[in-house]
């Protein structure tokens, strides 16, 4: 090697963004709709707060740290969380899952939110959270 050359860089690949299908968003926004449309019409059943709440929590852990993920959207996701959340303590405390106006409000904007966030994800985030809450859903 010639003494007036540099040492190359060494090349590294860029990881790839995985998007997610069309197929698997209309899946996970018929689960969330279809939970608050249950609700709507005073179904206050489990099976539509853990469907709706799967949903959210997979999308909410999925887009920690994504710059393309607006801010607002965060927010009104991570509310939907803290509000599935307060429901549940309710729940715990009476034995009746109830929602009011104001948690019903705040579950479709998380709702909405969830929606606009989930094409900005990536495919393995999506995936890797996806394991995360089943297996904190195995330990509850």
């Amino acid at each position: 090697m010639a003494k007036n050359s540099k040492p190359r860089k060494i090349y590294r690949p860029k990881p790839v963004n995985v998007p997610v299908t069309q197929g698997l968003l209309d899946s996970l926004a018929q689960d969330m709709h279809f939970a608050l449309m249950g609700m709507e019409s005073n179904d206050d059943s489990p099976d539509n707060w853990k469907r709706l709440g799967r949903v959210i929590f997979i999308t909410s852990i999925a887009s920690d740290d994504n710059d393309r993920v607006g801010r607002a959207d965060k927010i009104l996701v991570d509310s939907a969380v803290l509000t599935l959340q307060a429901i549940s303590d309710r729940e715990v405390r009476t034995g009746r899952w109830h929602v009011t106006d104001l948690d019903r409000t705040a579950l479709t904007n998380g709702a909405v939110a969830a929606e606009r966030v989930l094409p900005l994800l990536d495919y393995r985030r999506l995936n890797a959270a996806c394991a995360t809450v089943e297996a904190l859903a195995k330990h509850v």
